[in-house]
């Protein structure tokens, strides 16, 4: 007992030495312990580039503005796609045939980061997202023991004497001050700027067409009842080499000169008449195709068709040799024109291939011009 007596004596001494009584002096210790709680543990700022660089920017402008480049273009220059209908003058051409593809530039404008990229990566956005999420956390956890070491504060102070309200106040203010200073020391993430700068980018597009329009009046459409077809002969290759022989048959040229002329003919195994022609058409010696092709014709038949350059007399020259089966029978178009001529002579020849009417459909051919048929 006398122990115990000692031991209170003691404590409302050096209570009163420092200006507490025993109840304060106890809450005081528990209002260091509440204002020591919310120290928050230290959230690592995101890492990593925020956005891109000019580099990949330009690679994602490619990316987003390139379209596919069409096989086949028409003579006005569109893509011809599935939706191509044969026939017209609008002939579709092979992409080869055109001038290569031209740059066009792309611009679109980014915001400047901090760090010298350009707009905002996704993974950089969420690690920023789920960054500021835990500060909030942390913030409302920090501000949540401030209110509770006020409260402690409020009723150790009612709970003493009337003087000590002023130090229950200081050390409720003291734990709010720890915590207002241990948000402030909390690292920062880089935010984007206000700054924007034009990046431009560069996609590839198809040339200008060069090939020039024409009409159905460029043509004479010329029969061979022998051959059984009906084709378009351009108004150039007006001159008729095997005119006064006799017999021509199945066969038929229109030229201009040496290196501007088209044949046409039907191989027949059948035919013992004329000279059962079959293969007629010579092959070129020493040449490559450079482009094969099949495409349909007017009458829905398939035209294989084979590009080849050949040179004549010195003069660079390209062929186009097609053929299509009918009934049996392989009906033939050669057509061999210079380079030079390519715009204008290219079109035609495909118009030829895809207008070549074959048996029944000399019946009821398409429509011509008035007096066209020769």
């Amino acid at each position: 007992m006398k122990h115990i007596f000692s031991s209170t004596v003691l404590t409302v001494c050096l209570c009163a030495a420092a200006g507490l009584t025993p109840w304060t002096a106890g809450w005081a210790e528990g209002a260091k312990a509440a204002a020591g709680s919310v120290a928050p543990r230290a959230i690592p700022a995101p890492q990593g580039p925020m956005g891109y660089t000019e580099a990949e920017i330009q690679a994602q402008l490619n990316q987003q503005h390139q379209q596919p480049l069409p096989k086949f273009r028409t003579v006005s220059g569109a893509p011809a796609g599935q939706d191509y209908r044969p026939g017209g003058t609008d002939v579709k051409i092979p992409a080869l045939f055109f001038p290569p593809v031209v740059a066009k530039p792309v611009t679109a404008s980014y915001r400047v980061n901090p760090d010298g990229t350009y707009g905002l990566r996704p993974e950089y956005a969420a690690q920023r997202k789920a960054w500021e999420e835990a500060l909030a956390a942390q913030a409302a956890q920090a501000a949540q023991q401030a209110a509770e070491a006020a409260q402690a504060a409020k009723q150790a102070g009612a709970a003493g004497s009337a003087g000590s309200t002023s130090g229950a106040s200081g050390a409720g203010s003291a734990a709010h001050n720890s915590a207002k200073a241990a948000a402030a020391g909390k690292p920062r993430a880089q935010a984007p700027t206000d700054r924007f700068q034009a990046i431009t980018g560069w996609i590839n597009v198809p040339a200008p067409s060069p090939f020039r329009a024409f009409t159905t009046a460029d043509f004479h459409y010329v029969t061979n009842p022998d051959g059984g077809y009906n084709v378009p002969v351009p108004r150039t290759c007006a001159t008729d080499p095997l005119a006064g022989l006799p017999q021509a048959g199945p066969m038929l040229v229109r030229n201009a000169s040496d290196t501007t002329f088209m044949a046409a003919t039907v191989d027949d195994p059948s035919d013992t008449y004329h000279y059962k022609n079959k293969d007629t058409f010579p092959i070129l010696p020493n040449a490559k195709p450079i482009f094969t092709e099949t495409r349909r014709t007017v009458e829905g038949q398939e035209a294989k068709i084979t590009y080849t350059r050949y040179y004549v007399a010195g003069t660079q020259c390209l062929a186009v040799e097609s053929s299509q089966q009918t009934g049996g029978k392989t009906y033939r178009l050669f057509q061999l024109f210079p380079e030079a001529s390519l715009p204008t002579s290219l079109p035609q020849a495909l118009y030829a291939v895809e207008n070549l009417h074959t048996g029944d459909a000399l019946l009821h051919p398409t429509p011509r011009p008035s007096g066209a048929i020769a």
